[in-house]
């Protein structure tokens, strides 16, 4: 079965040697359940039809199932998130709050079930323990970060899902840790002129003004 996007990403957003990640835990859960979302929204060989559309409103903009295509996807993770937004259509800010719940913790079980990462657990002060994924799959995170690049640095067309990826990784201003040998602020600026065709852009918005407030919360002490 092909990885969600959201296991793409969260491996991205793990160090390679010390297996960190590379974001606070609250900035994380939110960016990682942002991906399924916007996986949903997008179109797919298996899924011509979006699973789930944005509808504006006056107040907010909603996420909606559409019923009316069947889903053909078998991946628990995308039908729970459909089944939760069939039960109760609501803003795309509320539903990250509510996917992103546990959601990690799955993701890492994935990883690790692929061989792309080990899990690695430290003590601090002999008592704390501390886990780490380390990347275990060298070559194929570096195949993962060829494609990427090939979209960013040297402007090949994208397909839905490197489009996609790239959007979340700038929504962190995580892109530019995926092209060693460039300067980071270069590459982040890159990264947000680039064209997101195939990408949902309501949802990409909710998404930037998540991580932006979820930010801003760790900062103030609020989170």
């Amino acid at each position: 079965m092909t990885p969600l996007i959201a296991e793409d990403l969260l491996w991205l957003l793990h160090d390679d040697r010390t297996g960190e990640p590379m974001l606070a835990r609250p900035v994380m859960d939110r960016v990682v359940a942002g991906a399924v979302l916007l996986e949903l929204t997008s179109v797919a060989p298996n899924r011509p039809v979006p699973a789930v559309r944005i509808v504006e409103s006056r107040r907010a903009p909603r996420a909606i199932a559409n019923l009316d295509t069947p889903l053909a996807d078998t991946d628990g993770i995308l039908l729970a998130a459909r089944a939760a937004i069939a039960g109760k259509p609501q803003t795309p800010a509320r539903l990250l709050d509510g996917l992103g719940r546990g959601l990690r913790d799955d993701l890492l079980v994935r990883l690790i079930a692929r061989g792309r990462v080990r899990c690695e657990r430290t003590r601090v002060l002999g008592v704390f323990g501390v886990d780490s994924w380390p990347t275990v799959d060298v070559a194929g995170k570096r195949r993962l970060r060829s494609q990427l690049q090939r979209v960013l640095l040297d402007c090949h067309p994208a397909d839905s899902r490197t489009a996609g990826l790239l959007a979340l990784l700038s929504s962190v201003r995580a892109t530019g840790a995926q092209c060693a040998g460039w300067a980071p602020d270069v590459v982040e600026r890159r990264a947000r002129a680039q064209q997101r065709e195939g990408v949902c852009a309501p949802v990409v918005q909710v998404i930037e003004r998540a991580v932006h407030t979820t930010q801003a919360g760790l900062f103030t002490g609020a989170v």
